[in-house]
């Protein structure tokens, strides 16, 4: 057949479940939006957006995806924020959203199809991000953006706010980590990346997962040694001090693979991790015959 022939030439891997999925990703995206411009029964753009947690007051509780346990991923969802709007949501506290970027430059940030969550803390720190749900959802781009509140509906108080997990690694999920206290009740706001003047595009909507691990603070101490990790969360570099001199740092994933292995010789060492991709680690200090390990996030 010359048209199979010749689709083979742009689209070598082309198969019937990648059509399928293309097909699903079409759907998707365009039923809402027919259903909203024929005015049927049941449009999800009918009532201020048709979606269950499209304003604070609606949010979905998702409680138990803390207190799992240290460097636990607790994952729930998928979630959807098509058809979803941005009716009563603050006016602050998401001002890192970079929508609009035209020029590489900081754009202008909004809100367009929020979704919103919440949780009580309970004195242990989190990292709290957007996925794909294990590869299975589809959210244009991967491009969510997300805040976190304190307070109340009525009373937000800006705690975090965070525009991509990694835009070097063409990640555009979102990431949050927060230190809670114990009692205080949180809020997340989700929205989706503005397109609208950037690409000719839309604002990104579509399904994703939320998934929560529970980490360490932002500083630690080993008291073994002496050894302090900072900063933690950490974007670039990792410093190490202790009150003995370091021989040697490793570096493991959550899963246990070395991706690091550095001979120090000192009692204060800068590391560089901006290889590492964002996440989890394990840091396992030598000193002597003496050996200990922290924690910390990789930005």
């Amino acid at each position: 057949n010359p048209i199979n022939a010749a689709g083979l030439l742009t689209n070598p891997d082309m198969r019937e479940m990648k059509a399928q999925s293309n097909i699903d990703t079409i759907q998707f995206y365009t039923a809402p939006r027919l259903a909203c411009a024929l005015e049927l029964d049941g449009a999800p753009c009918e009532t201020g957006g048709g979606v269950a947690n499209d304003d604070c007051s609606g949010r979905v509780d998702i409680n138990a995806q803390f207190g799992g346990g240290m460097d636990v991923g607790q994952s729930s969802g998928p979630y959807s924020n098509v058809g979803a709007t941005a009716n009563g949501d603050p006016d602050a506290g998401w001002e890192c959203f970079d929508d609009n970027n035209t020029s590489g430059t900081n754009g202008s940030a909004s809100l367009e199809n929020t979704v919103w969550f919440s949780f009580t803390g309970d004195g242990q720190s989190y990292a709290i991000e957007t996925t794909d749900c294990d590869g299975t959802a589809v959210f244009f781009q991967g491009d969510t953006q997300m805040a976190i509140y304190s307070g109340t509906c009525d009373d937000l108080t800006p705690v975090a706010c965070n525009e991509d997990l990694s835009f070097a690694g063409q990640n555009y999920y979102s990431y949050n980590f927060i230190e809670t206290q114990d009692g205080v009740e949180y809020y997340i706001l989700v929205d989706g990346y503005d397109y609208t003047d950037f690409q000719n595009g839309e604002p990104a909507t579509g399904d994703f997962c939320i998934n929560v691990t529970q980490t360490t603070t932002s500083v630690e101490e080993n008291e073994l040694i002496g050894l302090t990790l900072f900063p933690n969360p950490a974007a670039a570099e990792l410093n190490l001090t202790a009150d003995t001199q370091m021989d040697f740092v490793t570096i493991y994933n959550v899963v246990g693979e070395q991706v690091l292995n550095q001979q120090v010789n000192a009692n204060r060492e800068v590391i560089n991790i901006d290889a590492l991709s964002a996440g989890v680690y394990v840091v396992e200090v030598t000193a002597g015959n003496v050996v200990s390990t922290l924690r910390f996030i990789k930005e």
